[in-house]
């Protein structure tokens, strides 16, 4: 009687280490996928971000390609002197000029958003495999 109480007890405890153990990796496994849940809608949030980017860069260079066509259909008219041609050449400068520093700008802005994206995509790699090998 004693050896079959010993047994009971001894399969009583690893059935309840068993279920433990099923109860604490799905834990992991939950925590995971809220991991990748919260991963995945901060790199959602960034895509406005960078529609706004686009969409601001995409209205500077439509406007100051107007100027430069609207000063080079000037340039070219017939009968223009050299002082009035000099002119429109230096309005045309101007506007690539600032076209250059405002490529330098939403560069580096792209740059740097696009650095925050690259690491939340390895943060999701690395918590996707983590997940998959639990």
């Amino acid at each position: 009687m004693t050896n079959l109480l010993i047994v009971v007890v001894i399969l009583l405890v690893i059935g309840v280490l068993f279920y433990n153990t099923l109860v604490s990796r799905c834990n992991q496994c939950d925590n995971l996928f809220a991991t990748i849940d919260a991963l995945l809608k901060k790199r959602y949030d960034l895509i406005p971000n960078l529609v706004t980017l686009l969409k601001e860069s995409m209205a500077y260079e439509k406007g100051l390609l107007e100027e430069v066509v609207r000063l080079r259909s000037e340039a070219v008219k017939p009968g223009l002197d050299e002082r009035k041609k000099m002119a429109i050449a230096e309005k045309v400068t101007k506007p690539l000029h600032g076209m250059m520093i405002m490529e330098r700008i939403l560069s580096y802005r792209a740059n740097r958003g696009s650095g925050k994206f690259q690491t939340l995509s390895a943060k999701f790699s690395t918590y996707f495999r983590a997940c998959r090998t639990a």
